[in-house]
């Protein structure tokens, strides 16, 4: 519906999907060394809409500076996997992908690039968000565990890639 001046114009939709919900862990249960994963649709235009697997290990439980609510993590992750689940073996939420150090920078400023040096924001800081929300989510506990190829499945069917232009 265009408003009267025709300069701009607003698209209301309603979107219905069906995705299985991802128990969200506390991260203060994650430890240095732990091995998780993510699964997204980065760079989705070059390699495709299926989803993309990756993992590594929690690298240190503090982000760049020892800032407290991220996590430094040895994932490799592409821009278009920021804001997707950050998954330890459990099948269960740590954390949300949210950055990586630039290589431009590090290039320009120190000869050398930053090797799978990235970022999440830790998941005891995203509950603590979701608190104050009407959305609905579950804690992760020992009884909705998944291990293996049965949390990989859990996980690929908790996710969506949605696109805008």
């Amino acid at each position: 519906m265009a408003n009267k001046n025709k300069t701009e114009q607003t698209y209301g939709f309603y979107l219905k999907i069906r995705i299985l919900p991802l128990p969200i862990t506390k991260s203060d249960g994650a430890s240095l060394g732990d091995k998780i994963y993510t699964i997204g649709f980065p760079r989705s235009g070059i390699q495709g809409l299926l989803p993309k697997y990756t993992e590594g290990t929690i690298s240190s439980m503090a982000g760049i500076r020892d800032e407290a609510s991220r996590f430094q993590v040895s994932v490799p992750v592409q821009p278009g996997n920021s804001g997707g689940a950050l998954v330890n073996e459990n099948g269960q939420i740590v954390g949300v992908i949210v950055s990586g150090l630039s290589t431009k920078y590090f290039l320009e400023n120190d000869g050398e690039p930053p090797q799978v040096v990235n970022y999440a924001i830790k998941s005891s800081f995203l509950l603590g968000f979701l608190e104050g929300t009407d959305v609905r989510y579950i804690i992760g506990t020992p009884r909705n565990a998944e291990r293996g190829k049965a949390s990989v499945r859990r996980t690929q069917h908790g996710i969506g890639h949605v696109i805008t232009r």
